[in-house]
């Protein structure tokens, strides 16, 4: 027996889509040649590149930590929730730290930093229980299938 589901993206996927690949990066260049005509090509340009170097040692310090975690959750017979949002932070904020520019830095390590990935992880998490709690939609009818073959 299959259950077949019918998901509907939310509303506001469509715009911060849009956001996300068009204004953040028109920004950021906006910032970098703001940044290079004030205090030169040479001091942003090494600044852009430490924050990636730091970024990616980070990662992987975190990252390693996060595994340690989970293998020692998994040894203890729990389930290692928290360890494995913790690694699906890290691995958005490793990849958001190879944009270049400094907002998507900024970002990134703040998925990278304990502290503010515990805060972020805690906003995530309520937003998933309030999405659950969320009444369905009327339209979409939740059932499920089987084939019946004919009979020869």
């Amino acid at each position: 027996m299959h259950q077949a589901r019918i998901v509907r993206l939310p509303p506001w996927l469509f715009p911060a889509l849009v956001v996300a690949l068009t204004v953040v990066p028109l920004g950021e260049l906006w910032l970098l040649v703001w940044m290079g005509k004030t205090i030169g090509w040479l001091p942003t340009f090494v600044l852009c590149a430490s924050t990636g170097f730091l970024g990616a040692w980070l990662a992987r310090w975190q990252g390693f930590r996060t595994i340690a975690r989970a293998q020692q959750a998994m040894g203890e017979g729990r389930f290692p929730k928290d360890e494995v949002l913790d690694g699906a932070l890290l691995l958005v904020g490793g990849v958001v730290l190879l944009t270049p520019g400094l907002f998507t830095d900024a970002v990134g390590f703040s998925l990278l930093v304990p502290p503010t990935r515990s805060v972020i992880k805690t906003g995530l998490e309520a937003a998933w229980k309030r999405a659950q709690r969320e009444p369905r939609d009327p339209d979409i009818i939740d059932g499920s299938a089987r084939v019946v073959e004919p009979d020869e």
